[in-house]
């Protein structure tokens, strides 16, 4: 049976059976990519009870149901399932509190939530990227003092 191009999710065949099987199979992928938060990205071994629906990003040298998995997103519905990351894939990190970009060959930090839309790579900065990360989330005023740098700089406002 031919899967969808970027999840890997199932199509339909024509005169299938169990076509409900495959339909929630497909929305199960669709669910844990959508808005794709993770909630660690340190475990190698598999938790021992996870709830329907948890993700998580799996670490180096993984062992268990996650064997040979590393880097990718495991899922729980019923059983282990896993995403395979393509290029500009982003996720946020619940436990630590971070957004991660995928490079196509590895996940690296963003400077706040991937879903705001105002992330720049550790290490950069762009117009338009005002986040607090840099002092633990708590510097607003380094925030809106780079805003009105930009702001000034763009002639939207004069001193």
């Amino acid at each position: 049976m031919a899967n969808t191009p970027n999840l890997q999710m199932p199509y339909l065949s024509f005169n299938q059976k169990g076509k409900e099987a495959t339909h929630n199979q497909a929305l199960n992928f669709l669910d844990a990519a959508a808005q794709l938060t993770v909630l660690d990205r340190d475990l190698a071994t598999p938790p021992a009870t996870p709830a329907t629906g948890a993700r998580y990003l799996v670490a180096a040298l993984p062992n268990g149901a996650w064997q040979g998995k590393a880097g990718q997103i495991a899922f729980y519905f019923g059983g282990w399932q896993f995403l395979v990351p393509s290029k500009g894939w982003e996720c946020w990190v619940a436990d630590e509190e971070i957004g991660l970009r995928y490079t196509g060959t590895a996940w690296i930090k963003v400077k706040t939530n991937p879903r705001t839309g105002w992330a720049a790579s550790a290490g950069t900065k762009k117009r338009g990227s005002y986040n607090s990360d840099t002092a633990s989330g708590t510097d607003t005023a380094q925030v809106l003092a780079a805003l009105l740098d930009d702001l000034l700089a763009a002639g939207i406002i004069s001193t």
